[in-house]
């Protein structure tokens, strides 16, 4: 289960690649790649959104 979040983790950041601070929030436009991520790989409760590394 971990491994997959972090797969889907991954593919969010590709999805909204921007210069960030390690521990920001995704913007608005941000989150919502994200959660649309999340969502297409049967995610439905997901705990906060921050940077880590640079990226989302």
């Amino acid at each position: 289960m971990m491994i997959r979040l972090m797969t889907v983790v991954s593919l969010a950041a590709g999805a909204c690649i921007s210069p960030v601070i390690a521990g920001e929030s995704p913007n608005t436009e941000e989150r919502a790649k994200i959660e649309a991520v999340l969502r297409s790989q049967g995610f439905t409760r997901w705990g906060e959104i921050e940077a880590e590394d640079g990226v989302f």
